[in-house]
């Protein structure tokens, strides 16, 4: 006695698993590229020189030693995310508060 499979369950068996498999591959892949991104850190008077007049409007810890501080420039209200490491600056400013 032969038992015989069908070849349609066959194909949608190798696909599912090519599917499952690709979404964790992209699940991986975003999550070491969130992990490991290189963002450009500023030190206190490169903060002060370039992003002279902004204000903070939000600020936060990414990860251990990276703190984030949203800036918006108060002419053309855009935002923009600005990276330190070192705990002192994160500290340094309130949000509200203007760099300067």
């Amino acid at each position: 006695m032969t038992i015989r499979r069908s070849y349609s369950n066959s194909i949608l068996t190798s696909i599912s698993e090519f599917l499952i498999a690709l979404i964790i591959i992209l699940i991986a892949t975003v999550s070491i590229s969130k992990y490991c991104a290189d963002y450009d850190y500023y030190n206190y008077v490169e903060l002060k020189a370039q992003y002279k007049n902004y204000i903070v409007t939000n600020k936060y810890v990414r990860n251990s030693d990276t703190y984030v501080l949203e800036l918006m420039n108060p002419f053309s209200k855009k935002t923009k995310e600005v990276y330190v490491r070192d705990y002192l600056y994160y500290n340094t400013y309130f949000v509200g508060d203007t760099i300067k």
